[in-house]
């Protein structure tokens, strides 16, 4: 059975919940939105791959390459908001030093846009992949 990608989703939203009584919030934050970056690339690769005839190369690529398709097929709010979600994913994985961010609000951000990306790429009700 194929991995459910709002899974992810559904995990950051429980690490962004916890980090409100952490220690070490900033952990539980920077995992959520790496977390959620993952959970929506999933999404939109599998949705891209079953309706909008996008071939996934299983390399780092992809994650560009998903971008772009998406923009062609008419779809460049849900590809803006995957740039924005991978730009704070590379922020919460690469950057030592975070103090210019404010990790709840862009947690919560995060979050609000991986939801209007699941919402707005739904599968039509009478297709099948």
């Amino acid at each position: 059975m194929a991995f459910d990608w709002k899974a992810l989703v559904d995990l950051a939203t429980i690490l962004e919940q916890q980090a409100q009584t952490s220690a070490n919030s900033e952990a539980y934050l920077r995992s959520a939105m790496s977390r959620l970056y993952f959970g929506v690339y999933g999404h939109a690769r599998n949705y891209a791959t079953n309706y909008l005839q996008f071939i996934s190369r299983n390399a780092a690529e992809d994650h560009g390459r998903l971008r772009q398709h998406l923009k062609g097929k008419r779809r460049k709010g849900d590809a803006d908001r995957l740039e924005q979600l991978r730009i704070w994913r590379n922020d919460a994985d690469y950057a030592n030093d975070l103090s210019s961010l404010d990790l709840v609000a862009t947690a919560a951000s995060a979050i609000a846009l991986a939801k209007l990306v699941f919402n707005s790429l739904v599968p039509p009700k009478t297709a099948a992949p």
